[in-house]
């Protein structure tokens, strides 16, 4: 059911649209304000957007997988387009810069657990599944990769709001080739199950997964040691753009990510070479 081809289009270009999304909203702010404290603010919203994602799967699960995905693709498209336009005629207006922002994040919150949900269900083959996601994963690192680099070639040759207006033409084209992929699958909901019943109200359903995790150990030390590790990354995100700003370069802000990415990509080859147990994983 699922057009495959078309889905990885789709999946390649909204990718390269978030990942610029990314690098020119910081960039923006920076520049605009100067304020690293503003950039981190930012980042924290974003981060509380995606910790707060445990309260969105109920909702989730109660509509179709297919509208859920397309209205999430598709508001956080116009909301680009507004962002663009915010940028180039309120370009002081950092509060509603800010908004719709953190809208659009939680959008792609809604938006990925709906993806995922839909690969399951359309691609019954557990070998042609393992395929598709190894190739999604393939296209995540490239595009990831390349947008970083096209950030700074985009940055260094034009200004933010025309940057972020060919950020908003690729999520456009992601949603296109979205509804084509999927316009053989039908718009069902959820079906419900045992399970279901016995969490039959919001808060039960929203804290099943912390008491999951309370329960097992490696799991509860674990979810702490995340929480510890997540102040590393916030860091350098607003480090590296405002020595990027001061050098006056664009292209080192591009080049600075990109050897981040490199490190990410040097550890997952290392880390593939360990054994993943107890002690190996606090040691990495």
């Amino acid at each position: 059911m699922l057009e495959k081809k078309t889905y990885l289009l789709s999946r390649a270009t909204m990718l390269l649209s978030n990942s610029l999304f990314g690098m020119i909203i910081i960039w923006w702010l920076q520049t605009q304000t100067g304020k690293s404290s503003l950039v981190g603010l930012t980042n924290a919203i974003f981060s509380i957007t995606a910790a707060l994602s445990i309260f969105y799967g109920p909702i989730i699960d109660k509509h179709s997988f297919k509208r859920t995905s397309q209205t999430s693709l598709l508001v956080q498209t116009i909301l680009l387009f507004l962002l663009t336009a915010v940028m180039f005629w309120l370009s002081h207006d950092i509060v509603l810069t800010i908004l719709i922002s953190t809208i659009m994040s939680m959008c792609d919150e809604f938006f990925s657990p709906a993806d995922r949900a839909i690969l399951k269900e359309s691609v019954p083959s557990k070998k042609d599944l393992n395929s598709l996601i190894s190739k999604l994963s393939m296209i995540d690192q490239v595009v990831n990769i390349a947008g970083t680099a096209l950030s700074g070639v985009l940055l260094s040759l034009l200004i933010a709001g025309q940057s972020m207006l060919v950020c908003s033409c690729l999520s456009l084209i992601s949603i296109f080739f979205l509804y084509i992929a999927l316009r053989k699958i039908p718009s069902t909901k959820p079906q419900a199950n045992d399970t279901d019943d016995k969490t039959n109200n919001y808060r039960a359903k929203v804290f099943s997964g912390l008491k999951y995790i309370r329960q097992n150990r490696f799991l509860k030390y674990y979810f702490w040691s995340c929480i510890c590790y997540s102040f590393a990354s916030p860091a350098l995100i607003i480090l590296l753009p405002k020595l990027a700003d001061k050098l006056g370069s664009a292209g080192l802000y591009s080049t600075f990510y990109l050897c981040f990415v490199g490190g990410f990509l040097l550890g997952a080859l290392i880390s593939g070479k360990l054994t993943p147990t107890v002690k190996t994983i606090p040691y990495t």
